[in-house]
């Protein structure tokens, strides 16, 4: 509970989006009230997509025995507690683990399994290809910051689909 207090990634949980969605709907309204038809059908459309790409990560990870999200800096609180999914973070609180700290959690990232370390495109993602290269396991990234939020999710569902045991 206390990684959420420094995760400010409210959005990537989807039944966030959904009241994000409403608040909006209703934001609009109260500006354009002669729009509000075309407003409530978009947001109907839009949370149509969204049920059924949260319903699919869900169907993907009931499938997955091993549901750790090893990332390298932790902005996905949010996706894991509503997914119930493990994050399991290089960075914490916005450092780089000590010498000490990075091997252990290293020897836990092996130990538990993980096949991918996961990146923030948004950031330079040298010292995760020498962590990833450390475990021999993949790298890829996920987009806490999309421009397209249901195309975003249409990306991690594949990425955990291929990537979690």
């Amino acid at each position: 509970e206390s990684q959420l207090f420094f995760d400010p990634h409210y959005w990537l949980s989807p039944e966030n989006v959904r009241i994000i969605v409403n608040k909006m709907l209703n934001e609009f309204v109260d500006i354009l009230p002669q729009h509000k038809p075309y407003f409530v059908n978009n947001r109907n459309r839009f949370i149509n997509k969204l049920d059924s790409l949260d319903k699919k990560i869900s169907e993907v990870l009931n499938l997955k025995k091993n549901k750790i999200l090893f990332v390298y800096h932790p902005a996905w609180g949010y996706f894991t507690d509503y997914y119930d999914i493990e994050q399991y973070s290089i960075e914490h609180e916005g450092k780089a683990p000590k010498a000490g700290d990075l091997k252990e959690i290293l020897s836990s990232a092996k130990e538990k399994g993980v096949q991918c370390i996961f990146f923030d495109p948004h950031f330079d993602n040298s010292s995760v290809s020498t962590i990833a290269e450390e475990l021999k396991i993949s790298i890829d990234s996920l987009d806490p910051l999309p421009t397209d939020y249901l195309s975003n999710l249409v990306d991690i569902a594949n990425k955990l689909e291929r990537y979690l045991r």
